[in-house]
């Protein structure tokens, strides 16, 4: 699968909202830990960032980090009290069973 890069969405003094593509980690993998990922690579760009949640690897969307402490807690409390609304859409092939 080729990857394609991620896009900034949206980009602030507190956050960065990425557009990450499918096929790509959001942290380092434990096996291989120089294997491409969303941190690291938005680490380059930008320097110290924080992950406030994660996508899946084979899973495109939106995702956001933060760029400071302060941001930080206040998004990961917003997380953790379920302040946070998240919307999922797949795409299927055929027609599921109704059952």
């Amino acid at each position: 699968m080729k990857k394609s890069r991620w896009t900034i969405i949206h980009e602030d003094e507190d956050i960065i909202v990425l557009n990450k593509p499918a096929g790509w980690l959001t942290l380092p993998d434990r096996f291989d830990p120089n294997k491409e990922n969303l941190l690291k690579s938005l680490e380059n760009y930008r320097g110290e960032i924080f992950v406030n949640h994660r996508l899946d690897k084979d899973t495109s969307g939106l995702i956001v980090f933060s760029k400071n402490a302060e941001s930080h807690k206040s998004l990961q409390t917003q997380f953790e009290d379920g302040k946070v609304e998240k919307h999922y859409q797949a795409i299927v092939l055929g027609v599921p069973p109704l059952e």
